[in-house]
């Protein structure tokens, strides 16, 4: 009898099934537990992420930029699709150059004659400034089908980031000569005058009223609200999955969403440390700030868990071409090469990094905005 026959008798076929059944087990958890470190052999159009998966790019988005959550990274992945795509982007209508030109506002109340006009027919595709959210004006002034995006941020993390880009750090330091610089602060903020740059800047950016802060009734209905209202809130905690879930949601392609990190506070020389007493204090003053963080977060997991598991797979790849990418924007000026070239992989076709691309990538806010500011007048003028 040949020996392949022998498998199907009954007792070497219970064996062979545990082993079998053992080695698929051992081999899940490897799959599932390291993910981030495993090769990437997964089959070729086997998910909706695939590049041969079929969708429009979407281009009608309002971004809720808010301070000090990475906002000015996203400012520039989005900036880049307005320029490169030619797109009509909303932008205040200041004089250029002016203190605070980038922002449209700092309260909720907005109007249309605050926006650069556009020429007759045509119509706005983005919102990307610093603005008081206001579903009723973006109602106004962008189309039906605008995908809604925001970002959030730890809120422990994001009060010492605003402290230190603000000053508050430095104003501190000059009372206390230990690590311990919040302690005074957090027992009665009102003594250091005005806070509101980090006293729940989230909360503010989002809408909410600086006198509903502490109202947890009103908190909570408002961010169901948000919660309506927002196609996507990204954490910056996780930024490298947030672009990943953000380019399949507008179906752009991986290169869209690269990035160079924007406007991020230096590390101060001094070394700042939050006690315990520290951080229940400052949960209780950023109490709206931590409600619409935890709710977010949890929504975060939600939506990333919707979809398939090769999503870690795509966000390990992401990873890896950003560090090519690094590499290649931070030394072509010493090198010969003119690009780089990403091979195909399951969620990319193959692409060029160039140098042009490197600065672009580079660019800050402000250029930026003065960039698609002048683009925009030059078609105001055709």
């Amino acid at each position: 009898m040949p020996w392949y026959k022998g498998l199907f008798r009954r007792s070497r076929m219970t064996t062979t099934l545990t082993i079998f059944s053992t080695m698929c087990c051992i081999i899940g958890l490897v799959l599932l537990c390291n993910y981030t470190s495993f090769p990437v052999n997964l089959p070729y159009g086997s998910h909706p992420s695939s590049i041969t998966s079929q969708c429009r790019p979407k281009t009608n988005i309002m971004f809720l930029k808010v301070h000090k959550a990475g906002s000015s990274t996203v400012f520039n992945v989005l900036g880049r699709f307005v320029i490169n795509n030619k797109l009509n982007m909303a932008i205040p209508y200041k004089k250029k150059h002016t203190a605070r030109y980038n922002y449209l506002g700092n309260s909720s109340f907005l109007t249309k004659d605050m926006v650069l006009p556009l020429p007759e027919g045509q119509r706005y595709n983005m919102f990307l400034n610093h603005v008081v959210y206001n579903r009723t004006f973006f109602d106004m002034i962008l189309p039906r089908d605008t995908f809604y995006l925001a970002i959030v941020r730890n809120p422990e993390e994001r009060f010492s980031s605003a402290a230190k880009y603000f000053g508050l750090v430095h104003r501190l330091s000059t009372f206390s000569k230990t690590p311990f610089v919040f302690e005074q602060f957090l027992k009665d903020p009102n003594k250091f005058g005005n806070t509101d740059l980090v006293h729940n800047q989230m909360a503010h950016d989002f809408g909410i009223p600086k006198t509903q802060y502490n109202n947890q009734s009103f908190v909570e209905e408002y961010i169901q609200k948000l919660d309506r209202e927002f196609n996507l809130v990204l954490l910056l905690d996780y930024f490298d999955e947030s672009l990943i879930m953000l380019r399949r949601k507008l179906c752009w392609s991986l290169k869209d969403v690269l990035y160079l990190k924007q406007n991020s506070a230096s590390k101060p020389k001094k070394k700042i440390v939050l006690t315990e007493s520290d951080r229940n204090r400052l949960e209780e003053f950023q109490f709206a700030d931590v409600m619409i963080y935890n709710h977010f977060q949890t929504r975060f997991w939600k939506d990333l868990n919707s979809f398939e598991i090769d999503i870690h797979y795509e966000t390990n790849h992401f990873k890896d071409v950003r560090r090519r990418m690094e590499s290649f924007c931070s030394s072509y000026i010493q090198s010969k090469d003119k690009f780089i070239t990403i091979a195909k992989s399951l969620w990319n076709s193959a692409f060029n990094i160039t140098i042009f691309d490197c600065n672009i990538l580079n660019m800050k806010e402000l250029p930026m905005l003065d960039k698609i500011t002048a683009n925009l007048i030059q078609t105001l003028n055709t």
